[in-house]
Formats: structure tokens, sequence, C-alpha cells
């Protein structure tokens, strides 16, 4: 697959993503808690 002319950038604030992972989880959430989903959710939108 070749690099696309124009990379996109999607950023993600993950201080808020940890802390809303921390809620559902009940504990503190590192990035490895980050599930495979929803990696697998953002590789669907195009990136890696």
């Amino acid at each position: 697959m070749s690099a696309p002319r124009y990379p996109s950038l999607y950023q993600i604030n993950s201080r808020v993503w940890r802390t809303e992972l921390s809620q559902a989880l009940g504990r503190q959430a590192m990035l490895d808690d980050v599930s495979d989903a929803e990696l697998d959710r953002l590789a669907k939108r195009g990136f890696d």
C-alpha cells in the first residue's frame, strides 16, 4: 500500500481518553488498556 499523498492526522486528547477509560474500569487506566476493538475502529478510518 502506498503512502497517501496528503496524510491525515487524528488527534486524541489522551488525558481525557484515559480519564474516561479509568472511570469505566474503576481504576487508573494506561494506554495499554485501550481495547483492540477501539484501535481497529480507528484503523478502519484510515489511521495506523
